[in-house]
């Protein structure tokens, strides 16, 4: 019988760490916030910002050294340049997205992202080939469908973002998203099918819990935060929308209920759980 993982369950540290632990057997490192996300343990991360402390509380407890760097450390660029080289010197050259990951170097992947302009940016700094393509070159369909076509054939299906992230195209889920309405949007113009529901099947709270945790795996961006009801009707997931207002009570209902079961995290209780973080130290 399978467990039921209530507020209660999410409170119990042993688990939390049952949990990470099977992360961790998968990827070989305490798991980042996305690579919980890609592990489809939305959940878990959300439960460590709101009952645990946040992530550096859960890998001080397992034992996995903090590695939290001082405030403004990554603003600037000779300390993002000098982590660089270390992982330059290993490959021998400049790392892609997938190799950041690979190394559990995804800090210095988001810092770049962050605060230096992107990872073609800083290649050219560093003076790198950049692979960036033309201005505004993600607005055309043709060269979607273009980047996007080896990679379906390559996977034998359409690729989720997570998947494309993997592979170290985030590029493409990137432009697919800024201009071409979303991952299912694209799905339906390359005569993919898009799982429709039944009418009034949403009716169902679970099953309108998985819908929206299986929409939160494949945008991490939204880093635990509920999107827009505009958002959801322009990305393709209009059925969402509609039975969150049609049946439980509109969007503020939903993400309280969200909220209170550990599904959802608010920004509120994502600050709380760093201050606790701090508190405890």
């Amino acid at each position: 019988m399978a467990i039921k993982k209530d507020k209660e369950y999410w409170q119990d540290w042993i688990n939390i760490e049952r949990e990470i632990e099977e992360v961790i057997q998968n990827v070989g490192h305490f798991p980042t916030q996305k690579e919980l996300q890609i592990s489809r343990k939305s959940s878990v991360a959300v439960a460590l910002w709101k009952y645990h402390g946040g992530f550096d509380e859960a890998r001080k407890r397992m034992g996995y050294t903090n590695t939290a760097k001082p405030l403004g450390y990554w603003l600037n660029f000779a300390n993002v340049k000098k982590e660089l080289s270390d992982v330059i010197n290993d490959l021998g050259h400049f790392p892609t997205f997938q190799e950041f990951k690979s190394l559990d170097r995804a800090d210095i992947c988001s810092a770049i992202q962050k605060h230096h302009r992107g990872l073609d940016e800083v290649k050219e700094r560093l003076g790198y080939s950049s692979s960036q393509r033309p201005k505004k070159y993600w607005k055309g369909w043709d060269n979607i469908e273009k980047e996007l076509l080896p990679v379906i054939k390559q996977l034998g299906h359409f690729p989720t973002k997570p998947e494309l992230e993997n592979l170290g195209r985030s590029d493409i889920s990137n432009g697919i998203t800024k201009y071409h309405g979303g991952m299912n949007s694209a799905r339906r113009k390359l005569d993919y099918k898009v799982k429709k529901r039944k009418n009034g099947e949403l009716k169902d709270i679970e099953l309108l819990k998985r819908e929206i945790e299986t929409m939160m795996d494949e945008h991490p961006e939204f880093g635990g935060a509920f999107p827009s009801s505009h958002w959801l009707r322009t990305h393709g997931y209009t059925p969402i929308d509609r039975a969150i207002y049609m049946y439980h009570g509109g969007i503020e209902t939903i993400k309280q209920m969200l909220e209170s079961d550990g599904t959802f995290v608010s920004e509120r209780q994502q600050l709380e759980g760093i201050l606790v973080g701090y508190t405890k130290e």
